[in-house]
Formats: structure tokens, C-alpha cells, sequence
């Protein structure tokens, strides 16, 4: 039986900084993971995942997989950024797909395995010199690139994720509340739905989870994604494209925008084409801006590059454990760091490099040992509890992201707001 390995590649940096604290197979999109979506289109569970070292015992520990082993030749392997819309057409081993300068799979034999390490998938040139003699076609598939790939083909994702046996309503829905399009809608067991709350699937479906409450006066419009134990809180608007949780804390106008797990973003303000990671903090009338007053394309900084987005609409990308403070404005494109953390008057930087301290002094450096506590006690509040190897992974990520962000806290220069 084919043995199927999700590897990351070369371009995976470029999903920075949302892979410095996961591995690329758990960035989120619809309504699942991308280790589970890639499962579901090859309708097996992979036998493994090739990673980054540095990040290998969280993977591991996180998906419940071995990472970074051997392989051999019923091994086929497929990167961890397909968008898994339809099957791969694989060829017999030992053969390669590709897509522009992306390798999307790699059917091994006996000989092949030998040749490759997930080291050398890291790295293009490496990965070409292995397969060279190998029949490589090219593949007429699509990868997630960039952070922005993942929320503008979000709301194509959560319809190809809909099933018409995903219809149910299984959970509490007020007779005064107001359900558009009930055959697109799934309220799942333990949830809440109360009165005058609206759910429009009129534009596309809407998946609540189990044990979501979606607090009166709320409106959430398809297609979307509710994740379970999420809290939906009074007079929120979430606009189609939009998914959310797990065990989330929403509140305010979002649009188009993927929230990860336990993040809470309860009070007024709005949060448009954004992707926020794990475990942060957003205060209350905080907002961001997604398009320019040019109506131009948006560019984004990530330490010493600067990239157009080819979009005259893109909001924030938000690392895991960021801390906003109230009243924040935040710049379209704007990058803020792991661990980073905002409260000032002013307008945010476009790039906010991770464990940075923004205020109205000025950007410093945080203490990573403070942050770690911070990180603990913030998910221990959930009872979730952070391993030793995610505290390990924590206290090294500070040298780390210094060497992909290429930007001095202390004096670093700090990207411009007006573009």
C-alpha cells in the first residue's frame, strides 16, 4: 500500500511568521487544518511529515505523526501547501510533479529515497541535483505562497469544504432567530443559536460547530465557518469567507478573515481580510485598514523584503501569541511578529518583527522569559497546558526569527504607514 509523507519545501519561509510557532501542515483554511484537508483528497491519512529540525518534536507532538523519518520506495511524498481541490495525477515511481519552482510531489523508489532528507526539500537547488535523471511533469495544480493566499481563496475553500449531508441543525436555534437558507446550514450539537441572531447562507453555507454560542443580535453571513466553543458575542457581523475558532471570542465587524484557535477579539472594532493566529489578544476598538486610499495594490514588509500582494484589498497577518492593546490602528498589509506585542497611540508599523514591544517610545525588544509566562498562564486560563517541547521551541524562536526577520529591535528602521 502507497504511504503518503506531507513535506515542507523551500517556499514555506514565505509563509512567515505564522509557520515560526507551527509547521505548514497545521495552518488553517474552511474548516480544517491542512494536514486534514490534504487527507481528505487523498483519502488516507499520511504516514508521516518531513519538516523544518526546528520545529520537528512540535510537529510531532501536534499531529500525532512521526516526523523527519526514513522513507523508502512506497513512499510517496506531497507538499504541505497543495490546496487539495482535486487529485493529483501521480505518475509511477520514481517520477515528480511540479508547479513553477515548487516541487508537489515525489513518487519514490527504493534509489530515490535514498537521495532525498527533508532537509533537502528545503532547499531548490538541492532538491533539483537529487532529482536529476527523474521524469518530472508539470503539475497544473495550486499552492498556498503567501499568508494573503490563504484568506482570498478562503470563501472558494469553505464551499468545496460543504456537503449537502453537512446540513443538520442539531443544536438550540431561538424561534426568534432568523436562519436564511436552512438546506446551506449546519448548527451543531451543543450550540446555541439565540433570539434575533441572524444566519444568512444565502452567498454560501455556514458551519457552527458543536457547543458555539451565537449571541443575540450576532450576524453571520456564508460562506463561513464557526469553530466549536467558540463565543459569537452580541451585535457582531461576520462577513462571508470568515472562519473562526476553535474556542474563539468574536465580537465586532469581521470580514474575510481566517481567526485561529483561542483568540479573542470580543469588543467593537473592525477586522477585515486578515489572517490572526493562535492565542491572541486584540482590545477593545482596535481596527485595521485592508485597502489603500490609492485603491493601489497593498505591500506587505517582512523584515528586509518588501512584496507586492498583486491585491488592492489585504489587512493584517498576525503571528500566534500577539498581544493588541486598545484603540490600536493597524496599517493594511501590516506583519506583526510571534509574540509581539502593540499599545500606542499612533498607527502600528507596517512590520512589527516578532517579540517586539511597540509603544508610544518607540519599538524595543520584549523579554522572552516574560512572554513565555505570559504564554503559559494565557493558555493555562483555557485549560490548555503549553508542553516543554513548546516552551523549548519558545525560548529559541527569538534567534530564530532574528535571522529570518533581518531587523534590529533597538534600532531597527521602521517600515512606513503611508505608502
Amino acid at each position: 500500500m502507497v504511504r503518503y509523507i506531507l513535506f515542507e519545501d523551500q517556499n514555506s519561509a514565505d509563509l512567515l511568521p505564522l509557520v515560526l510557532w507551527r509547521s505548514v501542515f497545521e495552518l488553517n483554511g474552511g474548516r480544517v487544518c491542512q494536514m486534514d484537508r490534504i487527507a481528505r483528497r487523498l483519502g488516507q491519512h499520511p504516514s508521516g511529515l518531513w519538516a523544518r529540525e526546528w520545529i520537528a518534536k512540535v510537529a510531532a507532538h501536534r499531529c500525532q505523526l512521526p516526523v523527519n523519518q526514513p522513507v523508502d520506495g512506497q513512499c510517496v511524498l506531497v507538499n504541505g501547501r497543495w490546496l487539495a481541490w482535486r487529485n493529483l495525477d501521480i505518475h509511477a515511481a520514481p517520477s515528480a510533479g511540479v508547479c513553477g519552482d515548487s516541487l508537489v510531489y515525489v513518487a519514490l523508489d527504493d534509489a530515490l529515497a535514498r537521495r532525498l532528507s527533508p532537509d533537502t526539500l528545503l532547499e531548490e537547488p538541492r532538491w533539483r541535483e537529487a532529482l536529476s535523471g527523474v521524469p518530472t511533469h508539470e503539475i497544473d495544480t495550486g499552492l498556498f505562497r503567501y499568508p494573503w493566499d490563504f484568506v482570498t481563496r478562503n470563501a472558494d475553500v469553505l464551499r468545496r469544504d460543504w456537503s449537502p449531508a453537512d446540513c443538520a441543525i442539531d443544536g438550540a436555534v431561538s424561534t426568534s432567530a432568523f436562519l436564511l437558507r436552512p438546506d446551506a446550514i449546519h448548527v451543531g450539537e451543543g450550540s446555541v443559536i439565540k433570539p434575533c441572531a441572524v444566519l444568512d447562507a444565502e452567498d454560501g453555507p455556514i458551519y457552527v460547530s458543536c457547543n458555539v454560542t451565537v449571541e443575540p443580535h450576532a450576524c453571520i453571513s456564508g460562506p463561513a465557518y464557526i469553530g466549536p466553543g467558540t463565543i459569537i458575542k452580541p451585535h457582531a457581523v461576520i462577513s462571508g469567507g470568515t472562519s473562526i475558532g476553535p474556542a474563539c471570542r468574536i465580537g465586532g465587524e469581521i470580514n474575510q478573515c481566517i481567526i485561529s484557535g483561542y483568540t479573542h477579539k470580543e469588543h467593537e472594532g473592525y477586522l477585515g481580510r486578515s489572517y490572526v493566529g493562535n492565542w491572541v489578544d486584540i482590545g477593545p476598538g482596535t481596527a485595521n485598514t485592508d485597502i489603500k486610499s490609492t485603491y493601489g495594490h497593498i505591500r506587505v514588509w517582512y523584515g528586509s523584503r518588501t512584496l507586492d500582494t498583486g491585491l488592492s484589498a489585504c489587512g493584517a497577518i498576525v503571528a500566534d501569541h500577539v498581544r493588541i492593546g486598545t484603540n490600536q490602528k493597524i496599517p493594511n498589509g501590516a506583519v506583526i511578529g510571534f509574540a509581539a506585542s502593540a499599545a500606542s497611540g499612533r498607527f502600528l508599523p507596517k512590520f512589527l518583527p516578532s517579540f517586539g514591544w511597540f509603544t508610544d517610545s518607540g519599538l524595543s525588544s520584549g523579554d522572552p522569559e516574560r512572554l513565555l509566562v505570559t504564554a503559559r498562564l494565557a493558555m493555562g486560563s483555557r485549560n490548555v497546558d503549553l508542553s516543554e517541547m513548546e516552551a523549548e521551541l519558545f525560548r529559541l524562536l527569538p534567534g530564530l526569527a532574528a535571522r529570518f526577520e533581518e531587523q534590529d529591535t533597538q534600532s531597527g528602521p521602521i517600515p512606513p504607514v503611508l505608502e
